[in-house]
């Protein structure tokens, strides 16, 4: 059988090659990564809500996958429906020049922090990481569409890293994913406020739940009133 994905843009990834059009994301990957392509299925696809609260905040940022297919080759492709409002991370960095402002790393870096609340709930650990990230502009929200690949049970080991997340944690991803927005994964020589570029630089305490609730009570309360300020992605 053949699958038709209708896309304007495209890039290569470690497995493959990312696809996206106005209305569909779709992930290819190269011959001998099947076990890889079943781990992202298995990893998202059993996500499960404590209540309709959770089901209502998180089910709509999961990937919603509409063809999976492994053909005789050994290639695979994951298919995902998007709306059009939701972009690409890595390509709306670029846009920025390579270094998002403070103030909109701050809502992606609550929203990573929330997610993963979520993920430790599920018992799932999920690496963060700008290449795999979606986000909406307009409404504030990050959709971890891509990185299922790495995912893998709490406590187990994934069944690949990406070279550049090897020996971190997911919270240390997610401190590697906001000095990236800031222009530098590395830790060194990024600006921004003191509270974040502190809590970038940090160590996570090991219990999701308690760092998303120090980002909540102790970073950003120190980084002035929270106001809800318009992405403006430059063309």
């Amino acid at each position: 059988s053949s699958v038709i994905v209708r896309y304007t843009n495209r890039r290569p990834t470690e497995l493959g090659e990312l696809f996206w059009g106005k209305r569909v994301v779709a992930y290819h990957s190269n011959k001998g990564n099947a076990d890889l392509h079943e781990r992202y299925l298995a990893a998202c696809g059993g996500l499960k809500y404590a209540n309709a609260d959770m089901k209502s905040k998180f089910e709509m940022l999961m990937p919603i996958i509409s063809t999976s297919i492994v053909g005789t080759t050994g290639e695979s492709l994951i298919v995902l429906g998007r709306t059009p409002e939701v972009v690409p991370l890595k390509e709306t960095l670029s846009k920025f020049g390579g270094a998002l402002p403070p103030e909109h790393t701050s809502w992606i870096i609550s929203r990573l922090l929330n997610l993963q609340c979520f993920f430790a709930y599920n018992g799932v650990s999920y690496p963060f990481r700008v290449a795999d990230l979606w986000i909406s502009p307009e409404h504030h929200t990050v959709l971890p569409l891509g990185g299922w690949f790495f995912a893998a049970a709490a406590g187990q080991k994934p069944l690949a890293v990406p070279a550049e997340l090897k020996g971190l944690s997911p919270a240390q991803t997610i401190r590697r994913t906001g000095r990236e927005l800031l222009g530098a994964p590395s830790g060194m020589g990024f600006k921004g406020p003191l509270p974040l570029v502190e809590f970038l630089k940090g160590s996570p305490s090991g219990d999701a739940v308690k760092d998303y609730q120090f980002w909540q009570d102790s970073v950003l309360p120190k980084m002035g009133p929270r106001k809800f300020g318009k992405m403006e992605v430059p063309s």
